[in-house]
């Protein structure tokens, strides 16, 4: 599946400026996600060094700490930490399913270039994959 760099317009975001640090990658599949905390599947959207996206079939609460473990297609699995920034529901059927953005709490020198490392491992990727 292809893996997507959102490129941010450079000046708004909902009509306001862009705040996010670091550029995202859409994800599409290669990469899964469990929440440990609830021990539930969660669907993965994107990713940054910075922070994630989800989908949830519940809500979580803003500024509560949710550990995650993501698992690349190729095996290698990290645990993270992560608050929740913000999130919205995108049904009102009682099954809502919610979007979940996330902030990585490992600010760490070394948890930041794992997540990095991440990153480039899916850029490398879908960039096989275009040139093959």
């Amino acid at each position: 599946m292809p893996v997507k760099v959102k490129k941010a317009p450079a000046n708004t975001r909902r009509g306001g400026p862009e705040r996010r640090r670091a550029p995202r990658v859409e994800i599409l599949g290669q990469v899964t996600g469990e929440s440990l905390t609830l021990d539930a599947p969660v669907t993965v959207l994107d990713l940054s060094t910075g922070g994630f996206r989800i989908e949830s079939t519940g809500p979580l609460s803003t500024g509560e700490p949710h550990e995650f473990r993501f698992k690349l297609r190729d095996g290698v699995s990290v645990i993270v930490l992560a608050r929740v920034v913000h999130q919205r529901a995108v049904s009102k059927r009682p099954s809502a399913t919610h979007v979940v953005g996330l902030e990585f709490l490992d600010g760490s020198a070394e948890g930041k270039a794992n997540r990095a490392a991440i990153v480039d491992r899916i850029l490398a990727e879908t960039l096989k994959k275009k040139a093959g």
